[in-house]
């Protein structure tokens, strides 16, 4: 495998500019550096000494974090809405080790007792955890009676006007249903 021709680590525009680009592109200021070719001490000895160039760089992050704020926003939004409906996910590694003798020969080829620490054991746990109560809460909607309801669909225009004209006919019936049923407990 061949390394990279190095390019001189004196400073220039040109090298400064590149190196601001790959930031406002990837976000990554390891990516700029290594994209012109210089040491992570080079670079760090340029944004202290060089004037206008930590500035630089601070606008090109700048730059990518408005460029990627929607992609930010909507990752943010996809982390929240899987663990609303999945829970959390943890998984736990657990390693068991124990101290053993062991004989082994040293230099002059004599058995000496070592004492050495040997993994005897490792295992790994899964924990589901429910969806968390403050964020059912949080973006849970509360109840409502039916009649706003209905009248929130009527608002949004899920109801055509002939159905509409049908509803208080509907009512009527249910509540003289009810009136019937509340008279016969009476009687009964």
């Amino acid at each position: 495998m061949t390394k990279a021709k190095k390019t001189s680590s004196k400073y220039s525009p040109e090298i400064a500019e590149l190196i601001c680009e790959t930031i406002e592109r990837t976000g990554s200021e390891k990516t700029g550096y290594l994209s012109a070719k210089i040491s992570k001490s080079t670079y760090g000895k340029w944004k202290e000494e060089k004037e206008g160039f930590a500035l630089k760089v601070i606008e090109a992050r700048y730059k990518f974090l408005q460029q990627n704020a929607k992609i930010f926003r909507m990752l943010a939004v996809n982390a929240m809405y899987d663990t609303m409906c999945n829970g959390q996910v943890t998984c736990t590694k657990t390693t068991k080790k124990e101290r053993v003798q062991v004989e082994e020969k040293n230099r002059e080829g004599e058995i000496v007792v070592k004492s050495k620490l040997v993994v005897t054991d490792v295992s790994e746990k899964i924990i589901y955890r429910g969806i968390p109560q403050y964020l059912i809460d949080k973006y849970s909607a509360p109840p409502i009676d039916e009649f706003t309801a209905l009248n929130k669909l009527i608002e949004a225009g899920w109801y055509h006007d002939d159905a509409v004209a049908e509803i208080p006919e509907e009512v009527e019936k249910l509540k003289e249903k009810v009136r019937e049923i509340l008279l016969r407990n009476r009687i009964e």
